[in-house]
């Protein structure tokens, strides 16, 4: 669990059901890799780092879906957004 402590979260119990989660897809993948050769003789390596891969690529889309937000909100402070909700209203009431 140390690799989120650098990531902020609501509460810890969030972050331990973050890393349960994280563990949990990382087996998995285990798992249907063994099937996967089984079946189809091909290998699929899982290795610890693909869990690494998988905490720093869940760290960076986090990030973005969290600027993503923060841009929407500095839009809707701004008014770009909220004159456009505006005006519907307008419209939605004329009618």
């Amino acid at each position: 669990m140390k690799f989120l402590d650098e990531v902020e979260l609501d509460s810890d119990d969030l972050r331990v059901q973050i890393a349960n989660h994280m563990a949990k897809v990382h087996l998995s993948v285990k798992e249907i890799s063994s099937k996967y050769l089984k079946s189809s003789k091909r290998y699929n390596y899982v290795t610890p780092k693909s869990f690494l891969e998988l905490v720093d690529f869940y760290k960076s889309l986090l990030a973005d879906k969290r600027a993503k937000v923060e841009s929407l909100v500095d839009r809707l402070d701004t008014g770009k957004i909220g004159y456009f909700v505006v005006l519907v209203v307008v419209v939605h009431c004329r009618r």
